[in-house]
């Protein structure tokens, strides 16, 4: 199973939970809605893993949407970002001095190394 659809289907089971924990906790009528305190006690709040967990799963999910470096400091997203670039500057080029040209003016004088 990919990283992708393990994300989804715990996405899924995380939306079916919270369905389950609103309830009749969303009435529309105040007096037939759970208190606060029964809604924290619902195992839906009470078995979150911790914040820490949460927030993992959350950035990896968006690296993998955005298919971004994990934290590799400044020089890994550097380089990242100089491949990037360097398709840009490949896809709208035909010749190889055509594509340094491009990729200088996109870096605006820096050296690529």
């Amino acid at each position: 199973m990919s990283a992708h659809a393990k994300t989804d289907a715990g996405a899924n089971a995380c939306a079916s939970r919270a369905e389950t924990a609103a309830g009749s906790k969303t009435a529309a009528n105040a007096n037939e809605r759970g208190s606060a305190e029964e809604l924290l006690q619902h195992p839906f709040i009470t078995q979150l893993p911790p914040k820490k967990i949460i927030r993992a799963e959350i950035g990896e999910h968006l690296r993998t949407l955005q298919n971004l470096p994990a934290k590799k400091g400044l020089k890994g997203v550097a380089l990242w970002t100089l491949k990037q670039l360097g398709r840009a500057c490949n896809f709208c080029t035909k010749t190889s001095a055509e594509q340094e040209a491009a990729l200088q003016m996109a870096l605006g004088g820096f050296s690529c190394y």
